[in-house]
């Protein structure tokens, strides 16, 4: 669940199928990590979805990033996109080489203290 202070300073993007949220902490990890928002929203659209511990995490395929010329194919290749399932905001998003692995190793449900 996003923090009310998240929520606040989350801002919306338009796309082509309605708006994206961002929340501040998402903006400035694409930033750092050099993730533009048109591949997010490319991942959000054209990836598939696995669903954990309360949340939906995006990432391309080889099928699906066919499709895409091969400079795009580099960029998205290895991108996740953590978004929220209740109302599909953007939480973080990140390159990892073995993330589909990864994510399905996660435990069902987020244990928190």
């Amino acid at each position: 669940m996003m923090k009310q202070s998240e929520i606040v300073k989350s801002q919306k993007v338009n796309s082509e199928n309605g708006a994206t949220l961002y929340t501040a902490h998402s903006k400035k990890r694409a930033s750092q990590r050099g993730i533009r928002n048109p591949w997010i929203e490319m991942v959000l659209q054209d990836g598939e979805v696995i669903h954990k511990q309360g949340m939906k995490f995006h990432y391309m395929t080889s099928k699906s990033l066919k499709y895409h010329n091969p400079v795009l194919q580099e960029r998205l290749k290895n991108l996740v996109v953590v978004a929220s399932a209740t109302d599909n905001s953007v939480i973080t998003c990140y390159k990892n080489h073995d993330a589909v692995s990864h994510i399905k190793h996660k435990s069902k449900r987020l244990i928190r203290n």
